[in-house]
């Protein structure tokens, strides 16, 4: 399960970046912010609880 959710989050990374750098506009923070939201989720994959996308939810962690 664990080799699942760091492929789909290792897919969806490209994506979670460019949204980042459009919101901060600056990109060495924007990398910063996607890394610490995808160790989050990898810390703790079952404060998941599928109520909404994988993509939703690692953005939620990102704007905090």
């Amino acid at each position: 399960m664990v080799a699942e959710l760091h492929r789909q989050l290792e897919a969806m990374r490209p994506a979670l970046l460019r949204f980042a750098i459009l919101q901060l506009r600056n990109e060495t923070l924007a990398e910063d912010v996607v890394q610490d939201a995808l160790i989050a989720v990898l810390e703790k994959p079952e404060s998941f609880a599928g109520q909404s996308t994988l993509r939703t939810y690692v953005t939620g962690i990102m704007k905090y």
